[in-house]
């Protein structure tokens, strides 16, 4: 009786079990339905009219990560227009490099918008089979095409070397707009291409303080000692209402951040030059950050 009873009651824990487990699928089927819709609608809010529904579709599908790209390749063939424009864009920042020859065809898109982000997903994605198309939109008319060409060409590899010299001139071209040749200055900087130093040193000026940030990051990529007496004296000028060192006249004193800058730009150089240069700001500045910085600096390179 004992035995059956026992028998009995294994029964009903197998049978309870079981609907458990009913349960918890169909929790899980319905779930991932919902999962289904939730993906569906972002992806359709990609071509709103509504720049806060495309926002936070984009942010979701960001969000989802790797699980969102079987429905932004979708997305690459089904959207017109902005939600194209999206759906490229995200498709470089999730680093879907099989979507680089569909990329590739949306660089010529009637749509300004889709190029501009068709470009600067291939940039993300480091296609160089599309360096020859991107170095191109560099003479584009559109601002913001050229620039974001000009940002996604440093990208390349060996495969953006080619563009180097019209980087150069673009970035020389005071008629360019200042994120164009920003834009220039951080690719040349990636491409570590040598002819560039003595160009980017040009807008060390104490007028010039955004471009010059940027140039003298490029300068310590490139790692050209042909740089060093420019950024030397750049480190040590003091301009007419402070600084460090009286050298050239100007009516704004050069931020202390440009100089920290400066003094990176030089110990990654390196060689005996810059390290005097960096030694000199250590012993004679008044600024605690800027000597602290530079004697670390100092270390590393005697390191």
């Amino acid at each position: 009786m004992a035995a059956r009873e026992e028998t009995g009651g294994g029964r009903k824990a197998v049978v309870l079990l079981l609907v458990l487990i009913g349960i918890i699928v169909a929790i899980l089927v319905g779930l991932k339905a919902k999962g289904r819709v939730a993906v569906n609608r972002h992806v359709d809010g990609l071509g709103s009219k509504n720049e806060l529904v495309r926002k936070d579709a984009y942010d979701n599908l960001l969000a989802l990560g790797d699980g969102a790209i079987p429905h932004i390749r979708r997305a690459l063939k089904e959207q017109k227009g902005v939600g194209l424009g999206v759906a490229a864009l995200l498709a470089g920042k999730l680093g879907d490099k099989k979507s680089a020859p569909r990329l590739m065809e949306l660089v010529s898109d009637s749509d300004i918008v889709v190029r501009r982000n068709a470009i600067s997903a291939l940039g993300y994605l480091g296609a160089t089979e599309a360096a020859p198309e991107i170095i191109k939109s560099l003479d584009a008319k559109d601002r913001l095409l050229r620039r974001n060409a000009a940002w996604a060409v440093g990208r390349m590899g060996e495969a953006g070397k080619p563009a180097v010299p019209k980087l150069i001139k673009m970035f020389s071209d005071k008629k360019q707009p200042r994120d164009v040749r920003q834009a220039c200055a951080n690719s040349l900087g990636a491409l570590k291409d040598p002819s560039a130093a003595i160009p980017l040193t040009k807008v060390l000026d104490p007028n010039e303080y955004d471009l010059a940030v940027v140039a003298v990051r490029a300068l310590g990529d490139i790692g050209s000692k042909d740089a060093v007496p420019k950024l030397s004296s750049f480190l040590m000028m003091r301009v007419a209402g402070g600084g460090d060192y009286v050298k050239q006249a100007s009516p704004d004193n050069i931020p202390p951040e440009v100089r920290k800058e400066v003094i990176v730009a030089l110990r990654k150089i390196g060689g005996p030059k810059a390290k005097a240069a960096i030694k000199r700001c250590a012993e004679t500045t008044e600024s605690t950050t800027l000597r602290k910085l530079a004697q670390e600096a100092l270390k590393e390179m005697e390191g």
